[in-house]
Formats: structure tokens, sequence, C-alpha cells
């Protein structure tokens, strides 16, 4: 018996040295999730409303696609009242820029158009430059998929007809991407 309380005496008592150990990992997982919360960005990315026919080949929207520009700018700002959009990029197409106005004039923001020679670079953009924020890429079909392609990994499929597809991409630092398609 007097063996056996010498071999516990020697023994060190882990459980003081492992709750610092523990409490510090606690720390430092609500550390990374606070970390990747406040960097993911959100990507919303639109096709441009319906365009005017026509023989221009730089068409501006009819007056349905009018009223589809209003019902995107609607949609975004009932979205999330609080905080919103907070930058707005659109293809250089007429199109896609007079389907972005309505919302960025009433937000007050500034729409950037992105040239056909650097839109393949957007998704670099918007990672780099875009942490944390609610981001609108309005464009025509084609630049949809390559964006949606870039940022997300999957490509969509879109109907010729559907001009009221809205897909939201989820991008962490920290964890894949995810996407949801949702229509206004």
């Amino acid at each position: 018996m007097k063996a056996d309380l010498n071999r516990l005496k020697r023994r060190p008592f882990l459980v003081p040295l492992l709750m610092p150990v523990g409490l510090l990992g606690i720390v430092l997982v609500v550390a990374l999730w606070l970390f990747d919360a406040r960097s993911t960005s959100i990507v919303i990315v639109v096709r441009n409303a319906e365009t005017e026919a026509g023989t221009t080949s730089n068409p501006g929207l009819s007056t349905v696609g009018q009223q589809h520009a209003k019902m995107l700018q609607q949609f975004l700002t009932q979205a999330k009242p609080g905080r919103g959009v907070d930058v707005v990029y659109v293809a250089q197409s007429a199109a896609a820029q007079q389907t972005a106005t309505p919302l960025a004039e009433s937000m007050g923001l500034a729409v950037n158009v992105v040239p056909a020679a650097t839109w393949p670079e957007l998704p670099r953009t918007i990672r780099r430059d875009h942490a944390g924020e609610v981001i609108l890429v309005v464009a025509a079909q084609d630049e949809m998929k390559s964006l949606i392609a870039a940022l997300s990994g999957t490509r969509p499929t879109l109907d010729e007809q559907d001009y009221a597809a809205a897909f939201v991409i989820s991008q962490s630092r920290l964890s894949k991407s995810a996407m949801v398609k949702l229509r206004y």
C-alpha cells in the first residue's frame, strides 16, 4: 500500500496543466471563427435585364427590362436593409449598366464598369479587394457563367430567357465557397 502511495505522489496532477491549454485552444477556435466571419464576402451575380430589340450592337434595356431593373433594386434593398450592397461591378454593355443603375443610385454607389479585356481578372479583384463585403455583379449570360465558375467552382445552367436568376456566392477565406440560386 505504501508503494502505491509513493507512486501516486510522484505523478504530477495534469488537470491544472491541461486546463490553460484547453482554454487557449477554445480561444483560438473562436478567434478563427470571428476572423472567417468578418472576411466572408457575398457576391451576387445577376444577368442584365431584357434588352431592346433592334439592330444596334449595344442595345439598352427595353421597357420590360427597365421594370426588371427596378425589381432587382427592390429585391436587394429589402434583402438586407441595414447593410445592403457595398460595391457594384458591371460588364461594359449598356444593358448591364442600365440594370445596375437603379440600385446604385438608391444606395449612392458608383457603377464600376469592367472592360471585356479585364473581365477574367474580376474574380481575383473581388477576392483581394472586397473581403467581408457584399458585391453585386451584373453581366451577360456568358460572362456570368465564367464568373460563377471562377468564384464557386461550379458551372450553372442558365435558360436563355431567364432574366430573374440571382446567384449568391459566399466566399470564405477558411472554407470553400457556397452558392445558392434565387429568383427575384
